[in-house]
Protein backbone atom coordinates (compact mmCIF):
# COMPACT_ATOMS: atom_id res chain seq x y z
CA UNK A 1 0.00 0.00 0.00
CA UNK A 2 1.25 3.33 -1.11
CA UNK A 3 1.39 5.72 2.43
CA UNK A 4 -0.79 8.51 2.51
CA UNK A 5 0.99 11.92 3.05
CA UNK A 6 -0.63 15.32 3.82
CA UNK A 7 0.86 18.32 3.32
CA UNK A 8 -0.03 21.09 5.82
CA UNK A 9 1.14 24.87 4.41
CA UNK A 10 1.17 27.44 6.58
CA UNK A 11 -0.37 30.67 5.10
CA UNK A 12 0.32 34.33 7.20
CA UNK A 13 -0.17 37.33 4.41
CA UNK A 14 1.71 35.26 2.01
CA UNK A 15 -0.97 34.29 -0.45
CA UNK A 16 1.14 34.76 -3.63
CA UNK A 17 3.50 32.73 -2.17
CA UNK A 18 1.92 29.67 -1.33
CA UNK A 19 -0.32 30.56 -4.75
CA UNK A 20 3.34 29.40 -6.38
CA UNK A 21 3.92 26.84 -3.83
CA UNK A 22 0.65 24.98 -4.60
CA UNK A 23 1.42 25.29 -8.12
CA UNK A 24 4.59 23.74 -7.69
CA UNK A 25 2.65 20.53 -6.25
CA UNK A 26 0.81 19.68 -9.33
CA UNK A 27 3.87 18.41 -10.87
CA UNK A 28 4.55 15.99 -7.53
CA UNK A 29 4.76 12.63 -9.26
CA UNK A 30 3.60 10.65 -6.14
CA UNK A 31 -0.10 9.17 -5.96
CA UNK A 32 -1.12 9.18 -2.68
CA UNK A 33 -1.12 13.22 -1.15
CA UNK A 34 -3.85 15.63 -0.33
CA UNK A 35 -3.15 19.34 1.25
CA UNK A 36 -4.48 21.80 3.78
CA UNK A 37 -3.50 25.36 3.55
CA UNK A 38 -3.53 26.50 6.69
CA UNK A 39 -4.19 30.44 7.02
CA UNK A 40 -3.38 32.14 9.98
CA UNK A 41 -5.71 35.28 10.21
CA UNK A 42 -4.08 37.27 7.38
CA UNK A 43 -5.18 40.82 6.69
CA UNK A 44 -4.14 40.79 3.31
CA UNK A 45 -5.98 39.38 0.14
CA UNK A 46 -4.75 35.66 0.79
CA UNK A 47 -8.31 34.46 1.40
CA UNK A 48 -9.69 36.26 -1.33
CA UNK A 49 -6.85 34.04 -3.67
CA UNK A 50 -7.64 30.90 -2.11
CA UNK A 51 -11.13 31.22 -2.78
CA UNK A 52 -10.23 32.10 -6.54
CA UNK A 53 -7.94 28.84 -6.74
CA UNK A 54 -8.70 26.60 -9.56
CA UNK A 55 -9.11 23.25 -8.37
CA UNK A 56 -5.86 21.44 -8.72
CA UNK A 57 -5.14 17.28 -9.86
CA UNK A 58 -5.06 16.68 -5.88
CA UNK A 59 -7.26 17.07 -2.98
CA UNK A 60 -6.80 20.57 -1.71
CA UNK A 61 -8.61 22.42 1.17
CA UNK A 62 -8.17 25.49 3.05
CA UNK A 63 -8.64 26.26 6.49
CA UNK A 64 -8.87 29.45 8.68
CA UNK A 65 -6.80 28.96 11.92
CA UNK A 66 -9.20 31.59 13.29
CA UNK A 67 -6.21 33.93 14.92
CA UNK A 68 -2.21 33.88 14.44
CA UNK A 69 -1.48 30.62 16.26
CA UNK A 70 2.41 31.48 15.03
CA UNK A 71 4.20 28.10 13.43
CA UNK A 72 3.21 25.14 15.66
CA UNK A 73 0.03 26.72 16.65
CA UNK A 74 -1.36 26.66 13.11
CA UNK A 75 0.33 23.63 11.61
CA UNK A 76 -0.63 21.61 14.95
CA UNK A 77 -4.28 22.87 13.68
CA UNK A 78 -3.39 20.85 10.65
CA UNK A 79 -1.64 18.15 12.13
CA UNK A 80 -4.68 17.21 14.57
CA UNK A 81 -6.86 16.62 11.27
CA UNK A 82 -4.72 14.89 9.07
CA UNK A 83 -3.67 12.30 12.11
CA UNK A 84 -8.04 12.07 13.12
CA UNK A 85 -8.05 10.84 9.15
CA UNK A 86 -5.47 8.18 9.42
CA UNK A 87 -2.17 9.88 7.31
CA UNK A 88 0.78 8.20 7.35
CA UNK A 89 3.24 10.85 7.13
CA UNK A 90 2.93 14.84 7.21
CA UNK A 91 4.33 17.03 5.15
CA UNK A 92 5.34 20.62 6.75
CA UNK A 93 6.07 23.13 3.77
CA UNK A 94 6.99 26.66 4.18
CA UNK A 95 4.49 28.43 1.72
CA UNK A 96 7.59 30.05 0.23
CA UNK A 97 9.21 26.81 -1.13
CA UNK A 98 8.49 25.06 -4.59
CA UNK A 99 8.95 21.74 -5.11
CA UNK A 100 10.24 19.28 -7.30
CA UNK A 101 8.50 16.55 -9.35
CA UNK A 102 10.11 13.56 -7.71
CA UNK A 103 10.87 15.63 -4.01
CA UNK A 104 7.99 13.70 -1.98
CA UNK A 105 8.68 10.33 -3.83
CA UNK A 106 12.04 10.38 -2.73
CA UNK A 107 11.51 11.23 0.99
CA UNK A 108 8.87 8.58 1.05
CA UNK A 109 11.73 5.95 -0.30
CA UNK A 110 13.95 6.91 1.83
CA UNK A 111 11.61 6.99 5.26
CA UNK A 112 9.84 3.48 4.25
CA UNK A 113 13.48 2.05 4.00
CA UNK A 114 14.65 1.83 7.67
CA UNK A 115 11.60 1.98 10.76
CA UNK A 116 13.98 3.84 12.59
CA UNK A 117 13.86 6.90 10.09
CA UNK A 118 10.71 9.02 12.00
CA UNK A 119 11.67 12.73 10.31
CA UNK A 120 13.24 13.15 6.51
CA UNK A 121 13.76 16.46 5.33
CA UNK A 122 14.81 17.38 1.48
CA UNK A 123 17.84 19.48 -0.06
CA UNK A 124 16.73 22.84 -0.38
CA UNK A 125 18.35 25.43 -2.87
CA UNK A 126 17.49 29.10 -2.86
CA UNK A 127 14.77 30.16 -4.90
CA UNK A 128 16.79 33.05 -6.42
CA UNK A 129 19.76 31.82 -6.99
CA UNK A 130 19.17 27.91 -7.47
CA UNK A 131 22.58 26.58 -7.36
CA UNK A 132 23.07 27.70 -3.83
CA UNK A 133 22.94 25.50 -0.79
CA UNK A 134 19.95 26.50 1.92
CA UNK A 135 19.43 23.33 3.89
CA UNK A 136 21.58 20.38 3.11
CA UNK A 137 20.04 18.86 7.07
CA UNK A 138 21.19 20.81 10.14
CA UNK A 139 23.45 20.74 13.25
CA UNK A 140 23.09 21.81 16.67
CA UNK A 141 25.38 24.05 18.72
CA UNK A 142 24.20 23.44 22.08
CA UNK A 143 26.43 25.91 23.90
CA UNK A 144 25.44 28.72 21.52
CA UNK A 145 21.60 26.77 22.02
CA UNK A 146 21.72 27.65 17.72
CA UNK A 147 20.93 25.22 15.10
CA UNK A 148 22.77 25.63 11.84
CA UNK A 149 22.65 25.02 8.09
CA UNK A 150 24.85 22.49 7.05
CA UNK A 151 26.56 23.54 3.40
CA UNK A 152 24.61 27.29 3.48
CA UNK A 153 25.32 29.08 0.70
CA UNK A 154 27.57 27.00 -0.61
CA UNK A 155 27.19 26.02 -4.58
CA UNK A 156 25.36 23.04 -5.55
CA UNK A 157 28.36 21.59 -7.18
CA UNK A 158 30.40 22.15 -4.15
CA UNK A 159 27.77 20.21 -1.76
CA UNK A 160 27.87 16.97 -3.51
CA UNK A 161 30.99 16.12 -1.57
CA UNK A 162 29.15 16.56 1.22
CA UNK A 163 26.30 14.87 -0.08
CA UNK A 164 25.84 12.92 -3.52
CA UNK A 165 23.11 13.58 -5.28
CA UNK A 166 23.19 9.33 -5.79
CA UNK A 167 24.03 9.15 -2.05
CA UNK A 168 22.28 6.94 0.41
CA UNK A 169 20.13 9.22 3.26
CA UNK A 170 22.46 11.15 6.02
CA UNK A 171 21.82 11.48 9.78
CA UNK A 172 21.33 14.89 11.11
CA UNK A 173 20.94 16.55 14.49
CA UNK A 174 17.73 17.80 12.68
CA UNK A 175 15.64 19.20 10.02
CA UNK A 176 14.54 22.66 9.28
CA UNK A 177 10.41 22.56 10.10
CA UNK A 178 9.64 24.44 7.22
CA UNK A 179 10.22 20.96 5.03
CA UNK A 180 10.08 18.21 7.67
CA UNK A 181 8.45 15.05 6.41
CA UNK A 182 7.33 13.03 9.77
CA UNK A 183 6.39 9.70 9.83
CA UNK A 184 2.95 9.44 12.21
CA UNK A 185 4.31 7.10 14.81
CA UNK A 186 6.94 10.02 16.06
CA UNK A 187 3.74 11.73 16.73
CA UNK A 188 2.22 9.21 18.49
CA UNK A 189 5.39 8.92 20.09
CA UNK A 190 6.42 12.34 20.85
CA UNK A 191 2.90 14.12 20.56
CA UNK A 192 2.81 17.60 18.30
CA UNK A 193 5.05 20.81 17.39
CA UNK A 194 5.36 22.51 20.71
CA UNK A 195 3.15 26.16 20.73
CA UNK A 196 4.76 27.94 23.05
CA UNK A 197 7.92 29.74 20.84
CA UNK A 198 5.50 31.43 18.18
CA UNK A 199 7.75 31.60 15.68
CA UNK A 200 11.49 29.66 15.25
CA UNK A 201 12.98 26.91 17.49
CA UNK A 202 9.67 24.76 17.00
CA UNK A 203 11.68 22.59 14.67
CA UNK A 204 14.79 22.17 16.87
CA UNK A 205 12.46 20.90 19.88
CA UNK A 206 10.63 18.81 18.13
CA UNK A 207 13.70 17.21 16.34
CA UNK A 208 15.62 17.02 19.88
CA UNK A 209 12.46 15.16 21.73
CA UNK A 210 12.50 12.58 18.84
CA UNK A 211 15.95 12.04 19.02
CA UNK A 212 15.53 10.96 22.80
CA UNK A 213 12.68 7.90 21.65
CA UNK A 214 15.82 7.28 19.29
CA UNK A 215 13.80 8.40 15.79
CA UNK A 216 16.74 9.17 13.13
CA UNK A 217 16.29 12.15 10.83
CA UNK A 218 17.84 12.29 7.75
CA UNK A 219 18.62 14.54 4.87
CA UNK A 220 17.50 12.85 1.24
CA UNK A 221 19.73 14.48 -1.40
CA UNK A 222 17.59 13.07 -4.16
CA UNK A 223 14.86 14.85 -2.96
CA UNK A 224 15.16 18.79 -3.62
CA UNK A 225 13.04 22.12 -3.28
CA UNK A 226 13.42 25.60 -3.52
CA UNK A 227 13.44 28.31 -1.00
CA UNK A 228 12.34 32.06 -1.46
CA UNK A 229 13.52 32.68 1.72
CA UNK A 230 11.74 34.09 5.19
CA UNK A 231 8.67 35.53 4.70
CA UNK A 232 7.07 35.90 7.94
CA UNK A 233 10.10 37.62 9.97
CA UNK A 234 12.73 39.04 7.83
CA UNK A 235 16.11 37.97 9.06
CA UNK A 236 17.65 41.05 10.89
CA UNK A 237 13.81 42.45 11.65
CA UNK A 238 12.70 43.32 15.12
CA UNK A 239 10.30 40.05 15.10
CA UNK A 240 13.62 37.75 13.78
CA UNK A 241 16.09 38.94 16.58
CA UNK A 242 13.35 38.19 19.35
CA UNK A 243 12.62 35.29 18.37
CA UNK A 244 15.94 33.76 17.92
CA UNK A 245 17.05 35.11 21.15
CA UNK A 246 14.24 34.42 23.13
CA UNK A 247 13.59 30.97 21.92
CA UNK A 248 17.14 29.86 21.87
CA UNK A 249 16.69 30.06 25.68
CA UNK A 250 13.51 28.48 26.31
Amino acid sequence: MIPRVTILILNWNGGPDTVTCLDSLKELRYPNFHVIVLDNASSDNSWELFAKYPKPNYPLEFIQTGSNLGFGGGNNVGLRKALAEGTDYVWLLNNDSAVTPEALHALIAAAESNPTIGIAGPLALTMETPARVWFAGGTFNWLKTRGTHRCYGELADDRRAHAPADSAPIDVDYVTGGIMLIKRAVFDDIGLLPGDYFLYYEDADFNTRAAKQSWRRILVPQAVVYHKGSASAKAGSPNYQYYHLRNGLM
